[in-house]
């Protein structure tokens, strides 16, 4: 069963704090951690059986990095956008779990981003090539410093990978790690065929 933002977070002892729209500054400057959702209601899911994909911008992704490898080879903005779609997961509500030292400053950084730069939020950045971006949402827990935030983030990952594989037993043998889509890493693992790594 797909999980809502703000029962991820109850399930590691946090509570949701705020919400707002993708492209608007969350009103605190508080520790935190953030879930990124397809549903502007943190209590609620919404799924998306199939992402689209911006051709445009997967294209200026590659011209922005000449070295981008997909398998080895150099990839076509069709390539790309197929490899990113085996990592998306239909049920799922939420597409990328993060933290920040000061939500209000490091959300807004994520709006900025531009795919291929290694800053100012290179973690998450594959959520910069859909097309529905403007219609994701923010949601955000505070915490009382940033190691507590790391140690939640961890959670959380942990918990969302969990309730993804008991019910996606198709993953166990899979290098999808089941993990947000757009979360690259987790436990040291690295979710993607992609390089170079700074991708």
């Amino acid at each position: 069963m797909p999980i809502a933002p703000n029962a991820l977070f109850e399930q590691v002892g946090l509570a949701c704090a705020g919400s707002s729209r993708w492209g608007t500054r969350p009103n605190t400057a508080s520790v935190g951690v953030y879930a990124i959702s397809l549903s502007p209601d943190p209590k609620a899911c919404a799924s998306l059986p199939a992402p689209n994909f911006s051709a445009v911008q997967i294209a200026k992704w590659i011209a922005h990095v000449p070295a981008m490898r997909l398998r080895g080879q150099p990839p076509t903005p069709v390539a790309i956008a197929d490899h990113l779609r085996t990592f998306w997961h239909p049920e799922e509500t939420i597409v990328y779990i993060g933290k920040a030292t000061s939500l209000s400053s490091r959300v807004p950084q994520f709006f900025g981003h531009t795919l291929g730069n290694s800053s100012p939020h290179k973690g998450g950045h594959w959520l910069k090539a859909l097309v529905n971006l403007q219609d994701l949402h923010i949601h955000w827990a505070c915490c009382d410093n940033e190691s507590q935030a790391r140690a939640y983030e961890d959670a959380a990952l942990t918990a969302f990978r969990n309730q993804v594989l008991a019910y996606r037993t198709d993953l166990h043998a899979t290098p999808v790690i089941a993990i947000p889509f757009a979360n690259r890493t987790h436990e040291g693992r690295k979710q993607s065929a992609l390089s170079p790594e700074t991708l």
